[in-house]
């Protein structure tokens, strides 16, 4: 078990804050509570799309945005 990325810790931070459940966000999003509750320990990686159903489910929406490696890390690659 890891411990979750930023983004699944601000949907866990944000679904306490509402007081929902795994159960019902999971219900909301149309996702099941176990798996959401896997994705929550960090045992899976959720897809973008289920990822944009629970930001929905609680409220807000999940904007991905790309940008060219920096320096560094191609700097670091090459090592």
């Amino acid at each position: 078990m890891s411990a979750p990325d930023p983004l699944i810790a601000a949907l866990i931070e944000e679904r306490r804050r509402q007081g929902i459940s795994q159960r019902e966000l999971g219900r909301r999003a149309g996702l099941s509570s176990g798996g959401l509750c896997e994705v929550e320990r960090g045992d899976h990686s959720p897809t973008l799309r289920n990822l944009r159903l629970l930001a929905a489910a609680l409220g807000f929406d999940v904007n991905l945005t790309t940008a060219a490696p920096t320096t560094e890390s191609k700097e670091d690659d090459h090592a």
